[in-house]
């Protein structure tokens, strides 16, 4: 019996118990589509809930108790506020529902309850900033943490680049199997990540590769292209690379009147400076200057060495030093090449994903079986999250391990699937 109603509120806010027959006091079918949002304020406990009662959708407020007399107790039957109620979730029907209000639909959770309050509370008192809930009753329990990852990895990366390659295969869809520009856009998205993908890839679609293709075999005449149609020639500038640049965009602007980006489009904040997006927009240009997005031989890589050298090229003297685009003058290291740290992020977000697409679209199973062995070869990420998950025990050596955390942390952390994860089940 939970004597808390915080941690009732906490069950049904995470959907911690048993929804595959749900039924009402009065016997109907109940499904809930979204258990609303926790109101911290006065009135109903639950605001814009939605379910499914009988063949009715409902959508408004859920009120949740320990005992069914405590609607009388709080004294809500007089109570303006929760008139517009859909569902009243009960832990114990001490009363006749009906005595509360006959056309209020009534759940009586407790047989479907599937944790005791133990683990609930402890799961609601052990949220976690990076995701990982339980994380530190897992590194205070005596459970094998690191057998159950290395049991569980494949399983988890499988699934994480299955949502990744259903969601590519559709876009492919969208442009009618046109895989170049397809793959242009994948790559273009990657290139802006975390905070400029939405303007990369806008701006691989005002210059589709095909445009590219017609473009003089020059590099700095790429990048005039690219930085001309990102608006980041739009400012003022006597450094004399981007002074080049803005005179020789002045010449061909004519060509793409009237669908440049601007300035405000492209974001700095936190960034680090190779991160800025001016030299990602430089290293973008090499990319498709050097490479041409060559589909074939994208397919033919067997292994990491193959991605590594296909992404060995220089983005040009001129950014020796440079994170801007209209001026020099830093001190950080900033080579003419990418980092290798830089090109594992396009091996894992861009080209393993446009392998494992193409294995599915052309019918070509073993590409995703080489990928699968690429990632399995690349150094772990860092970041945050692999700290977190490090400190439970779960030493991640590889990109297939950090991949597997973040599907860990994404599928079933941040959405509190806690009775489907593997390692919930062992705590104690």
């Amino acid at each position: 019996m939970y004597k808390l109603e915080a941690n009732l509120q906490f069950v049904w806010e995470r959907q911690l118990f048993n929804q595959s027959d749900l039924r009402t006091e009065d016997g109907q079918r109940l499904d809930v589509l979204f258990p609303g949002y926790l109101n911290r304020d006065s009135g109903p406990d639950f605001k814009e809930a939605k379910v499914r009662i009988g063949d009715i959708l409902f959508v408004g407020n859920v009120e949740l108790h320990l005992k069914t007399s405590d609607w009388l107790k709080h004294g809500h039957q007089n109570d303006l506020n929760y008139q517009n109620i859909i569902l009243h979730v009960i832990l114990e029907a001490d009363v006749c529902p009906s005595i509360i209000s006959p056309e209020i639909p009534h759940l009586s959770i407790k047989k479907y309850l599937l944790l005791d309050e133990y683990k609930v509370e402890r799961l609601r008192r052990n949220k976690d900033l990076f995701g990982f809930h339980c994380r530190e009753l897992v590194s205070h329990s005596e459970i094998a943490s690191q057998k159950i990852f290395d049991e569980w990895k494949w399983s988890l990366v499988e699934q994480r680049f299955i949502l990744k390659r259903d969601h590519l295969y559709n876009e492919l869809k969208i442009l009618k199997g046109d895989v170049r520009q397809w793959a242009y856009q994948v790559f273009a998205r990657v290139f802006g990540k975390p905070l400029n993908a939405y303007a990369m890839e806008y701006l691989s679609k005002m210059v589709p590769v095909t445009k590219l293709g017609r473009l003089p075999r020059d590099l700095f005449h790429y990048q005039v292209v690219f930085f001309g149609l990102s608006g980041l020639l739009d400012q003022y500038s006597d450094e004399s690379y981007f002074k080049r640049l803005s005179e020789q965009w002045a010449l061909i602007k004519y060509k793409y009147a009237g669908s440049e980006l601007s300035l405000t489009d492209w974001k700095y904040f936190r960034l680090r400076p190779y991160g800025f997006p001016d030299r990602r927009l430089a290293q973008f240009a090499a990319l498709n200057f050097h490479r041409s997005l060559d589909i074939d031989e994208l397919l033919a890589f067997s292994k990491k060495q193959d991605a590594y050298q296909y992404l060995g090229f220089s983005i040009g003297a001129e950014w020796e030093g440079r994170c801007r685009v209209n001026k020099m003058g830093i001190d950080l290291p900033l080579s003419t090449g990418l980092s290798l740290e830089f090109k594992d992020r396009l091996i894992i977000n861009a080209i393993i994903p446009v392998m494992m697409v193409l294995a599915k679209y052309q019918g070509q199973p073993l590409l995703a079986v080489r990928a699968f062995e690429i990632l399995e070869t690349l150094t772990a990420e860092r970041n945050v999250h692999q700290r977190a998950i490090r400190s439970m025990g779960i030493q991640t050596k590889t990109a297939l391990d950090t991949q597997a955390a973040l599907m860990l942390r994404e599928r079933y952390c941040k959405k509190y699937q806690c009775l489907k994860c593997q390692f919930w089940a062992d705590i104690k």
